[in-house]
């Protein structure tokens, strides 16, 4: 008997036009329709300009790609089941009307925020590590980027949001806190935090599993008991990871660490880049 999936909604998934994925496009729509999916979303990351220093095999998404998608929902889309039109963004203060004028211009269902990289505006954003070797420093960079995305109305979901503790697998207080304030922002302007299929993956490599590779239980113990919004996102890169065993897993864990009254699984997302 097939395993019955126990989400029925992803805002995070990528194909193999982020170049560091191995998945057709429409393989993973007619995947995702046959394993039960209602809603589901392909969410590429944004492109930046030719000399900029920010992932350039990620630099990918253009109008092949869009119109490809575009087909994709046409063909598909009917009253069981829906494709959204995402993207993964960084955000930037600086460059807020880039990110306006690209979200509108390829009229996306949604945006996701993906807070990947420490800078100050397109050009000038590297790896945290690269910037700080203390964590502490690095994390507070990295709630202040959260924040002024959250402030933007730009997205409406924080991909992993525990991922900077795996960059530096540490934790103290003073990073407690700063999470926290994270949190609250993000039930302030309400932005879904993603607990990480990827990463529940990457996690449960090792055994015993790896604490501070996300999801990561001291970060999610903050956000149970508030009023904060959570998904399951499958941030689907390869075509094992579409695994219902594997999502429903990784849902059980969510439930494990005392989520269960934060998880939503709505059908009809908000389009809030529409909003602005």
């Amino acid at each position: 008997m097939d395993c019955i999936l126990k989400i029925k909604s992803s805002v995070h998934g990528h194909t193999k036009y982020c170049n560091h994925s191995d998945i057709e496009p429409e393989w993973l729509v007619i995947k995702a329709k046959e394993m039960g999916f209602k809603e589901f979303t392909i969410s590429e990351h944004i492109p930046y300009e030719k000399d900029s220093p920010y992932r350039p095999t990620m630099k990918v998404w253009n109008d092949v790609l869009y119109k490809k998608l575009v087909e994709l929902q046409e063909k598909y889309n009917d009253d069981d089941f829906k494709l959204f039109i995402s993207i993964e963004s960084e955000y930037f203060k600086k460059d807020h009307q880039f990110y306006f004028d690209f979200f509108n211009k390829y009229n996306l269902d949604f945006a996701i925020f993906g807070n990947h990289h420490y800078g100050s505006n397109l050009e000038q954003q590297i790896e945290f590590t690269d910037v700080f070797k203390d964590c502490y420093e690095a994390t507070k960079c990295y709630v202040k980027q959260a924040i002024d995305g959250f402030k933007s109305n730009l997205f409406i979901h924080l991909a992993h949001p525990d991922f900077m503790i795996r960059m530096y697998n540490f934790w103290d207080h003073r990073i407690e806190k700063l999470y926290k304030k994270l949190i609250k922002k993000a039930i302030k302007y309400n932005i879904s935090l993603g607990f990480n299929v990827n990463g529940y993956y990457s996690k449960n490599k090792t055994n015993p599993p790896d604490e501070y590779y996300y999801p990561v239980k001291k970060f999610w113990d903050l956000v149970k008991n508030t009023k904060a919004k959570v998904r399951v996102e499958c941030d689907i890169h390869h075509v094992k990871l579409l695994d219902a065993s594997l999502i429903n897993n990784c849902y059980d864990y969510a439930i494990e660490l005392g989520l269960k009254n934060n998880l939503i699984d709505e059908i009809n997302l908000p389009i809030k880049n529409k909003k602005i």
